[in-house]
């Protein structure tokens, strides 16, 4: 499902642009210049920000020089700015309590004083650390308290922030609907300020929130936009961020091998980048696909680890999380009673914090405990709380896998009709959210109770849709499950050759997804492998640079002790040194006029001999200026022997140009003569080929007439496609010739009469597949070439009977003006192009789709006519609804 917001994006073809803000060079070099403390701290606030997202230690270091000249100027605008960003170093490194501190220390330095952005900026940090914590009504209070400051102001990013942080804090509270509404307000404003890292920090909360919706579409396309402006930019959260979301992402498709690259990537950049929340949460991930492969310790271990950062984080909303997740680990080991404890613990943490959609999955692992252990009442209460929370807040698919655990419970009680009408309301749903692959599942749940009912033609119906949707989709389980079924159907039905079909191809799948399997498995180990072996790599290199800052600690305490050593021993030798000073110093004082008197003596003699060491250099010096004059009078002699050389060399080289110029005019007449010759040969070639082909055509017809043997009427007939598809070929070669034509006539086109003659030259394939076209012609006068307007619309409406839909049909052509513009569209409802091939759609020969009758090169033929017409061709096509071709071409007298 594709938001408005994400069609906008696309329609408008909206691209970022670079930052306005000075690069940190620039930024370096302003500071050097600078002669005043004020404008000294401004540039290193801007330093500070500026190198948030390359290096933390560097931004803590010019955070702290603008405190001390805030500190040292009694600034309170500096001040509050500085300590905001040490808080914010301190955030970043998991040191929630140090950061919370510099936060209140920033609030105190303004004094009830508003400062643009600030104080609001920091009272949003504050709401940031409450809402990491699970505090979420501390945060919603803090982040209004800000929008309160920066009301009326011009300060868009700043509330672009508030409005970000609002949007994230209903994220986290499962209102998806609100986040997105703040998301929206924030990434508006940051449109506006055209900040490219603000503007990525939009829409990876975009990516996430769609994710949780399912919207797997969109979720891609906001995530693949940030990781382009992280490799841009080459910012590591950014990419750190990419790398986890898109690994949830691929786990939730089920492709986990590229899963496991992505969370490998991300343990590699947090090996040098410590983001203490990215690591529980990549650790996190991880164990989650421990689970699925049934690794259950490795899957607790993983899960153990990341509960010890979070509870050190103190993020009590994170904890709720892991603790359902060690909840499911137990469940699937068949440790019931640690599971229920677990899942305790979620519960617990869920209401304490006010996610609603936290508690309905505590209640979800609740409802599976209860039915594992058979208790069906518990675990239908369980279930119907949890359905009542994912009603209110609207999350449709979540809503149906709750329905569908209360129907197999329906049906473990043998009350099959209860389960068939839950199962028949997950249908509905998934039809509704257009979720096709869990459709596939819900049609096969059907079929199961029908058959079960004894109602085999019910069965049947949907079995066949279910079949149908699984090859269609690919699905390889839910096809397998069909088949089996399909054969049982018809078993019991007597159709024993059918039985047996059905059967066999349930054996071939089955046979075939045992081998993917063990191909995927073999894969996941060694990825696995890989991955393990990364992590111990990480932990071998922690626990190198733990033992190496112990020997530096321990290193710095020797140090510190022998300072003090050195300190006494400095101030024992400074009073001895204070005695002899004392003891000597009428010595010193008595010797020192005659030392000076003695060496002004050796200064004079020292200056007379200088005066003449210099005189002699200077002799010498001329001597060696006369040398050089000498030389450089011979070097200018030979500079204009070379100089003479030099202008013989190139009036030679003007003469060989001048040859060279006539034989490359006189190769150039011969290729345009050839070409030529060639166009001509191609051009009666084609009409020579179709004679032959006219007499074929002429001849199926007259033996349909005269012959009654049908099996002879059928081979004409099949004579008569044959020739019509090489006719239609060699139209096509033709078309190609005509293209290249360089004098075509250029006139008046009357556009509709134009286009109703070409449709009733196709009016028998029209009439054929019984197809509804649809005229609608705006603007009617056209000047152009209509020999080449004739091969783009033939070649366009011929692929739109090829691919239209089987059945109702439809083909629209339509034509518009736009100011010098003449803009036509010819559409289908047929089958669509597949994305991966719509780039090469024009390519010559070309062929998309094996239902394919053409032979590739209609599209070409439209490409090379639309480009000699000086004019440009769009495609918009979507599988399963059809395909549209946009053609734009100049429209003027002259």
């Amino acid at each position: 499902m594709i938001t408005r917001y994400f069609l906008f994006l696309l329609l408008t073809g909206w691209s970022i642009s670079l930052s306005g803000q000075p690069t940190i060079e620039n930024l370096k070099r302003k500071l050097e210049a600078s002669s005043s403390d004020k404008e000294r701290a401004d540039i290193l606030n801007q330093l500070t920000a500026q190198s948030w997202d390359y290096n933390f230690e560097e931004a803590l270091n010019y955070a702290r020089e603008a405190y001390a000249i805030a500190s040292r100027l009694q600034d309170s605008e500096l001040l509050v700015k500085s300590l905001t960003d040490i808080g914010m170093y301190h955030y970043f490194n998991g040191d929630y309590k140090i950061a919370k501190q510099y936060y209140k220390d920033a609030i105190a330095a303004a004094k009830e004083n508003n400062f643009g952005d600030y104080p609001a900026y920091t009272l949003t940090r504050i709401g940031n650390l409450y809402r990491v914590q699970g505090g979420y009504d501390s945060a919603n209070f803090f982040y209004k308290k800000s929008l309160e400051l920066l009301k009326g102001k011009d300060a868009a990013i700043a509330l672009s922030s508030v409005y970000h942080n609002l949007g994230w804090l209903n994220y986290e509270l499962s209102n998806y609907n609100e986040a997105m509404h703040y998301l929206r307000q924030s990434l508006s404003l940051r449109l506006q300020i055209d900040d490219s890292l603000l503007i990525a920090e939009s829409w990876k909360f975009m990516g996430t929130t769609h994710s949780s919706l399912l919207n797997f579409d969109s979720a891609h396309f906001y995530l693949k936009k940030v990781n382009s402006l992280a490799s841009r930019y080459n910012d590591t959260e950014l990419k750190i961020f990419y790398w986890v979301s898109m690994g949830e992402l691929h786990n939730t498709q089920g492709k986990i091998l590229d899963a496991i690259g992505m969370y490998e990537q991300a343990l590699e950049s947090l090996n040098k980048h410590k983001f203490k929340r990215y690591e529980a949460i990549t650790l996190k991930r991880i164990g989650t696909i421990y689970d699925q492969l049934g690794n259950y310790e490795k899957a607790n271990k993983h899960f153990f680890q990341t509960l010890e950062i979070e509870e050190r984080l103190e993020s009590k909303h994170e904890m709720a999380r892991t603790y359902g997740l060690i909840s499911w680990c137990f469940y699937h080991q068949g440790n019931y009673a640690q599971s229920e404890n677990y899942a305790e613990k979620s519960l617990r943490l869920m209401k304490q914090v006010g996610d609603k959609a936290g508690v309905a999955y505590a209640q979800n692992v609740f409802g599976s405990l209860k039915t594992s252990l058979k208790d069906f009442p518990s675990a239908l209460s369980f279930y119907d709380s949890a359905l009542q929370i994912r009603k209110e807040l609207g999350l449709t698919v979540y809503e149906a896998s709750t329905l569908e655990n209360m129907a197999y419970i329906y049906e473990a009680k043998g009350d099959l009709q209860r389960a068939l009408t839950i199962h028949k309301q997950v249908l509905t749903i998934f039809k509704d959210t257009e979720s096709r692959s869990r459709l596939t599942t819900s049609l096969n749940n059907i079929a199961e109770l029908k058959y079960k009912l004894g109602d085999m033609n019910d069965a049947l119906t949907y079995v066949q849709t279910s079949i149908r949707n699984s090859q269609s989709l690919s699905l390889p389980l839910e096809l397998k499950r069909a088949y089996l079924l399909a054969g049982k159907i018809y078993k019991i039905e007597g159709n024993f050759l059918k039985s047996s079909e059905y059967l066999n191809k349930y054996i071939q799948i089955n046979d075939s997804l045992f081998t993917i399997e063990s191909i995927s498995k073999a894969a996941q180990i060694h990825a696995l492998y890989d991955l393990e072996k990364k992590e111990q790599q990480i932990e071998l290199l922690n626990r190198e640079n733990q033992i190496k800052a112990n020997e530096i600690e321990l290193q710095e305490s020797k140090l510190k002790n022998q300072t003090w050593a050195l300190i006494f021993s400095a101030v024992a030798g400074l009073l001895l040194l204070a005695v002899t000073i004392i003891l000597f110093k009428y010595y010193i004082n008595k010797k020192k006029a005659n030392d000076k008197l003695q060496a002004l003596n050796a200064q004079i003699s020292e200056k007379q001999e200088e005066i003449q060491r210099q005189a002699e250099e200077l002799i010498e010096s001329n001597s060696r200026l006369i040398d050089v004059n000498h030389d450089l009078q011979e070097k200018q002699d030979e500079i204009e022997a070379q100089s003479e050389e030099l202008r013989e060399a190139n009036e030679a080289i003007f003469l060989a140009n001048s040859n060279l110029e006539k034989k490359v005019a006189d190769r150039t007449a011969e290729l345009r003569q050839a070409y030529l010759e060639l166009d001509t040969f191609f051009y009666r070639s084609s009409h020579d080929f179709r004679r032959p082909l006219t007499t074929f055509m002429g001849l199926a017809e007259v033996a349909k007439i005269t012959l009654k043997d049908p099996n002879a009427i059928h081979l004409f007939e099949k004579v008569k496609e044959t020739a019509v598809n090489l006719d239609k070929m060699l139209m096509k070669l033709q078309s190609i010739s005509d293209v290249g034509v360089q004098q075509l006539a250029y006139k008046e086109v009357f556009f509709k009469e134009f286009i109703d003659s070409i449709i009733t030259s196709y009016q028998q394939d029209i009439n054929k597949k019984a197809i509804q076209v649809n005229v609608n012609i705006q603007r009617n006068e056209l000047f152009s070439y209509p020999s080449l307007l004739k091969i783009i619309i033939e070649n366009l409406l011929e692929n739109a009977i090829n691919f239209c839909a089987h059945d109702n049909a439809v083909i629209s052509i339509s034509a518009r003006q736009e100011a010098d513009r003449f803009i036509f569209q010819v559409e289908d409802n047929g089958q669509g192009i597949d994305p991966a091939y719509k780039e090469r759609i024009f390519d010559m020969y070309y062929r998309a789709s094996l239902d394919s009758k053409g032979n590739g090169l209609g599209l070409y033929i439209v490409k090379k006519a639309v480009d000699k017409l000086g004019g440009n061709i769009r495609v918009e096509s979507e599988l399963s609804k059809g395909t549209g071709f946009q053609i734009d071409i100049p429209n003027q007298k002259q």
